[in-house]
C-alpha cells in the first residue's frame, strides 16, 4: 500500500516541478523580497509551525486519554 501512496507523491512532486519550471520562463513572474520581507516571512513560518505543533501534541494527548 505504501508504494501506491509512494508512486503517487512521486507523481505529483514531479508533476509541480515541471510546472513550476514552465512558469519560471515567464517573463516578470519572479517577486523579490527585500530583508524586512524575508523577516516577516520568517516569523510568520515560526509561529504556524509553532501552533501546528501544539495542536498536534494536545490532539495526541486527548486521544491517549479517550483510549484510557
Amino acid at each position: 500500500m505504501y508504494i501506491v501512496y509512494s508512486l503517487i507523491l512521486e507523481y505529483l512532486a514531479r508533476t509541480m516541478l515541471f510546472y513550476i519550471w514552465i512558469l519560471e520562463k515567464i517573463p516578470f513572474m519572479q517577486i523579490e523580497i527585500d530583508s524586512a520581507g524575508k523577516s516577516m516571512f520568517v516569523v510568520v513560518y515560526a509561529v504556524f509551525s509553532g501552533t501546528a505543533i501544539y495542536y498536534y501534541k494536545k490532539r495526541a494527548e486527548n486521544k491517549k486519554i479517550e483510549q484510557s
